[in-house]
């Protein structure tokens, strides 16, 4: 299991604030169960860029990353926020605007571009 970006990262992106908010799902959580759940986010992140680029020509052999690039691990970074906040979600609820949907729209972009060949990461 890779990980390609740190709670750092993922707190810079949506806030210490936040971060902590999302991973808490039950009243006394102990820091500990709250950083297992960041923690477990940013590793479905990394397994699922990892899952997208075994698809691609050329990246064959190339994962787990030994160097990360920037872009990857802001956009890891960005997934495991969202992965966090969706525990927040209800089904009743509208569909999310605002900062987060802009966040998940670019994130999907991002990943198409990969995916068509319009971006080609440097991994070494």
């Amino acid at each position: 299991m890779s990980s390609y970006c740190a709670r750092a990262n993922v707190e810079a992106r949506f806030g210490v604030d936040n971060v902590a908010l999302w991973a808490t799902l039950a009243d006394g959580d102990s820091a500990a169960t709250i950083l297992a759940r960041i923690n477990t986010g940013i590793a479905v992140a990394s397994d699922e860029l990892d899952e997208i680029l075994r698809c691609i020509s050329g990246y064959e052999g190339k994962l787990p990353m030994s160097t990360v690039p920037d872009s990857v691990c802001d956009k890891v970074a960005i997934r495991a926020g969202l992965w966090l906040y969706s525990f927040m979600a209800t089904d009743d609820s509208p569909q999310t605007t605002g900062y987060v949907a802009r966040l998940e729209e670019r994130l999907d972009k991002w990943t198409n571009e990969i995916r068509e060949g319009f971006r080609k990461l440097d991994l070494r």
